[in-house]
């Protein structure tokens, strides 16, 4: 009976977020992707789910695995 199950999955939340404004591309073209890169404060999120939704969250500071 799928209503008995309760999966957790993980998430990662940053307080900052950045753009980079240096790369590295093969010489003579032009670095032009942007790529998020974070810093500051780390924290997971792990929500227990269900079938009918969000059961609980727990917040923890630094990663989760």
């Amino acid at each position: 009976d799928p209503s008995t199950f309760v999966w957790m999955d993980e998430t990662g939340i940053n307080s900052h977020t950045v753009q980079r404004t240096h790369g590295w591309q093969v010489k003579g073209i032009a670095c032009t992707q942007k790529q998020p890169w974070t810093i500051g404060d780390k924290y997971s999120a792990l929500p227990a789910l269900t079938i009918d939704g969000i059961l609980a969250v727990d917040l923890f500071e630094g990663a989760v695995t």
